[in-house]
């Protein structure tokens, strides 16, 4: 079970957010939810530790739980990771941070980025199992993504997937690339991406 703890300064007397207007990317996505899938902030009368353990005060908070069962492409390299998974999103704010808990399972629990094994001879080796798209998704730390909209026309619909323009035929917009999706939004419109990495 990932558990993982982030917060961001309060601008407002309280918060409540849609769902549709926040998105989960990471090699799984969710299919769209429901207009009535709701995270509500409760407020909590100290500040919330970050330190990997979760605070007794999320008890108070009510879970949004979100699937995870859409892959954005598939490695050829005979990586076969998660392909379902639920998130669990809590949420407290205090007079100037909001906090957010995320947890979720993952049987492939990765912290090791690109490492470096000893071989029998000595020498080192660094790991790595490329696909075509030359991401390294065996070798690599587990790693999630929450976008916000700001202004983003169509983010309501589509989610995260508004900003990720897959190649075709080898372009992406007439440039050549072997991208499984480059993350980018129309001219004027604007997201806002955390992104955490284990």
């Amino acid at each position: 079970m990932h558990e993982t703890e982030v917060s961001m300064e309060k601008h407002d007397k309280g918060f409540r957010f849609g769902f549709l207007s926040v998105s989960i990317c990471s090699l799984l996505t969710a299919a769209a939810q429901a207009d009535d899938d709701v995270l509500t902030s409760i407020k909590t009368p100290a500040p919330i530790v970050i330190d990997g353990k979760p605070d007794p005060a999320w008890q108070s908070a009510t879970p949004l739980a979100i699937v995870l069962d859409r892959t954005l492409y598939q490695p050829d390299n005979g990586y076969q990771g998660m392909t379902r998974t639920s998130v669990s999103i809590k949420s407290l704010y205090d007079d100037k941070y909001l906090y957010m808990l995320l947890q979720y399972a993952d049987p492939t629990y990765s912290i090791d980025r690109f490492p470096w094994v000893k071989q029998a001879d000595g020498s080192w080796k660094q790991m790595s199992a490329k696909d075509n798209t030359r991401h390294e998704n065996t070798y690599y730390e587990d790693k999630l993504s929450i976008i916000w909209n700001i202004n983003a026309a169509q983010f309501d619909k589509k989610g995260c997937a508004l900003a990720c323009h897959k190649s075709s035929a080898g372009k992406v917009k007439g440039i050549e690339d072997d991208s499984p999706g480059r993350k980018y939004t129309a001219p004027g419109e604007t997201l806002d991406m955390w992104h955490w990495k284990s």
